[in-house]
């Protein structure tokens, strides 16, 4: 899918609402969110900020632009049809810079262990952000993992286990 079609989907399946997370037995948190931010001064994470727990966050850009940095201060771009993976607690930030006009995205919140291991040793391989089209393995792995919590369809938990771990072998 293009990435118009892609908004389109992410909007259909959010149809308003606040930031739905979804616990399963294992105790695995899964959180998901579609927002726009537009008022720089109140978008910024500091990954060193967001607990001590690890876990991932996945940030997928459907519009607008926001920035990712890296813990020596590289900043880079998060355009439209691209992502950012960050582990927490890694030294790393990312928010909306004031040259934007805003920054749309849709997000999710991963506490899986294999998950979250994973892709941290992808990240110390290469660059937290990366574009991937609306039809790239990783992307459609995202949306479709996204879209299951979403609606509350997962058939069981190892169905979620089972698609959280493909979204980390598609980061690979």
């Amino acid at each position: 899918m293009d990435l118009s079609e892609l908004i389109r989907h992410v909007e259909r399946n959010w149809d308003g609402g606040s930031r739905r997370g979804a616990l399963f037995p294992k105790g695995y948190d899964l959180g998901i969110g579609l927002e726009e931010r537009t008022s720089p001064d109140r978008y910024s994470w500091d990954g060193m900020l967001r607990g001590n727990l690890p876990y991932v966050i996945i940030q997928y850009t459907l519009t607008g632009w926001g920035a990712y940095a890296d813990a020596t201060g590289h900043v880079e771009r998060v355009p439209p049809g691209s992502f950012f993976v960050s582990v927490i607690t890694t030294a790393h930030r990312y928010y909306l810079p004031a040259e934007s006009p805003s920054w749309r995205f849709f997000y999710l919140i991963l506490h899986h262990p294999f998950t979250v291991e994973r892709m941290r040793s992808n990240l110390a391989m290469g660059s937290a952000v990366q574009a991937a089209s609306g039809d790239h393995p990783f992307t459609t792995s995202l949306v479709r993992l996204w879209t299951a919590i979403r609606r509350g369809d997962q058939a069981d938990d190892l169905a979620t286990e089972r698609n959280l771990i493909d979204l980390a072998l598609e980061h690979d």
